[in-house]
């Protein structure tokens, strides 16, 4: 008997135990399957609710935008050169929207920072069915000191309705000069909103040296010539940069002053810029100065690259648009790496895995960004760890001083040592 009871004490325990196994793996999996139902379900609402805008949208163009005839082989969306040039045209062929169509001021402006992704994020915009982007995306017109006339900034705007959003970007408003630019477009739009997009200065200062020497090989400037590698460039500029930096920041305890004197460094040292641009925070007191988190929007340009869907859909909501593109349409390019667009529907939703498996049949379905975006991304081009450190060194205290002033702090590169 003392054998047999503990030997039944010990199968009673072995028993509960794998019951109550049983039962966790079960409650595990039921929690799964109602993840997997919530996490549809939402979709399927997020689907329907984006349906609903479009359709909605599309009964709005039916009912108050009329249409003319244009010829089959230049049918082109409203704001095309055509368009603006044949208002009047009738002819039998495809219909194109016309009337309540005009030049408005831009509601958006994308202010900066070059080489963040300026570009990428209005590219996926204008999927949207009520942005509309001029011929010309980079307009330049707030660069100048000339007296500002409204009505040449209207025509560089695309035709559009009174629902519709014209949207421009130009990223060297946010560095450059007339040091008013912001009390400049305030005044001359009111409504308008701005987008800044910023990134990890060290590996934009990189990402603009390539582009400065691709621009080199086709043009053959001057400025560039001798650079043949971001090493050489680094080692010759940032000591001299650094001490003017250093020299500049004794003489004064404002950032204004700063700014004032990167400023006007740039009209005299254009290839200066390339280290000056990351000094974010010389310059973005200027602009909280007139626009408040209601009208400026400041996303992290290393965070767009890793999730765009999700910074689409936050400016969807800043601009004030319907939320017609959503994180669910952008999927990495199986190939690139790189996000494209693509809309989702629910056929895809119950697909997914099988058109996921089928490359091929994947990238005939992608929008994506021209081939010369991420051209320091795609791991063709490196830079040096000991000349990204040096870098990493450099900003770090004013990436600090950015953080402090925006109240929000961004995952970028650290130096080893601060």
């Amino acid at each position: 008997m003392s054998i047999r009871r503990p030997y039944k004490m010990v199968l009673f325990v072995i028993l509960n135990v794998a019951l109550l196994w049983v039962v966790k793996k079960w409650h595990s999996e039921e929690q799964k399957l109602e993840g997997i139902h919530s996490i549809a379900l939402d979709f399927e609402e997020r689907l329907r609710a984006r349906d609903t805008s479009l359709k909605e949208i599309e009964d709005y163009n039916a009912k108050h935008v009329q249409t003319i005839n244009a010829p089959d082989a230049i049918f082109l969306r409203p704001g095309n050169v055509w368009l603006e040039s044949n208002a009047n045209f009738t002819s039998s062929s495809t219909s194109c929207y016309t009337q309540n169509l005009q030049h408005r001021l831009p509601k958006v402006i994308g202010i900066g920072i070059k080489k963040c992704g300026t570009g990428g994020v209005i590219r996926f915009l204008d999927h949207h069915p009520l942005v509309r982007l001029p011929p010309k995306n980079e307009v330049f017109f707030f660069t100048g000191k000339n007296k500002i006339d409204l009505n040449v900034y209207r025509k560089k705007m695309p035709l559009t309705n009174e629902r519709q959003v014209a949207m421009e970007k130009t990223p060297v408003y946010f560095a450059f000069s007339p040091e008013n630019n912001p009390e400049r477009i305030k005044s001359s739009i009111l409504d308008v909103k701005l987008i800044l997009i910023v990134c990890d200065p060290t590996t934009r200062a990189f990402s603009e040296y390539v582009h400065e020497r691709a621009r080199y090989k086709l043009y053959h400037g001057p400025m560039m010539a001798k650079y043949n590698t971001f090493e050489s460039f680094v080692d010759e500029n940032l000591p001299q940069f650094q001490s003017k930096i250093e020299e500049w920041l004794n003489s004064s305890q404002s950032h204004s002053d700063l700014r004032e004197k990167i400023i006007n460094m740039a009209r005299t040292d254009f290839k200066a810029t390339i280290l000056s641009n990351g000094i974010y925070s010389a310059h973005i007191q200027r602009w909280r100065n007139c626009f408040n988190e209601t009208t400026l929007k400041i996303i992290d340009g290393n965070r767009f690259l890793d999730d765009p869907g999700s910074i689409i859909e936050e400016l969807q909501d800043f601009i004030g648009i319907p939320k017609v593109l959503l994180r669910e349409d952008f999927v990495r390019h199986p190939v690139t790496k790189f996000f494209c667009y693509r809309r989702f529907t629910e056929q895809n939703f119950k697909n997914n895995v099988t058109e996921q498996n089928n490359d091929k049949e994947l990238i005939k379905k992608l929008q994506c960004l021209p081939k010369l975006k991420g051209r320091t991304r795609n791991g063709k081009q490196n830079a040096k760890d000991q000349t990204l450190e040096k870098l990493r060194a450099f900003y770090h205290p004013f990436n600090q001083q950015f953080f402090k002033d925006i109240k929000e702090s961004f995952n970028w590169s650290q130096p080893r040592h601060t």
